[in-house]
């Protein structure tokens, strides 16, 4: 019973569970035969959720280590396509082409007043709406 008891800093509960059953299996029914088979039942118990949480302990712990790589690689990610979108930027203003759209933005090809060109689909792509003819 020594082992049991957790105000003993050497408590042990697989030696408290051998020691429980050994004294079950005294054969004159021990008088608390009914206390030390609750004990070995709630022994069991514990020593199951244990288990368990050791169990779900590791899975927590490789999810966040899941978490940490996936953090890692969304920051690199964002970092590079920062970077690939300033050198874009640079690249833009540095191009002779750009240059030439930006002199030549205000060149129109008809007068300034013609209205915008308009070539009707043919019939075949919408024919429920035919163009006027």
């Amino acid at each position: 019973m020594l082992s049991l008891d957790p105000r003993n800093p050497a408590s042990n509960d697989s030696l408290a569970m051998y020691w429980l059953d050994a004294y079950l299996r005294i054969p004159n029914d021990p008088p608390s035969a009914d206390d030390a088979r609750i004990q070995i039942g709630l022994l069991r118990r514990a020593a199951a959720m244990q288990t368990s949480l050791a169990r779900v302990r590791a899975e927590t712990d490789s999810l966040t280590l899941v978490i940490h790589r996936q953090n890692s690689v969304a920051a690199t990610q964002t970092q590079r396509l920062l970077e690939a979108e300033a050198q874009l930027n640079r690249r833009r203003r540095n191009s002779p082409a750009s240059n030439r759209l930006m002199c030549n933005s205000h060149a129109h090809e008809g007068p300034v007043d013609s209205p915008p060109r308009f070539t009707p689909l043919p019939s075949t792509v919408f024919p429920r709406f035919r163009a006027a003819s």
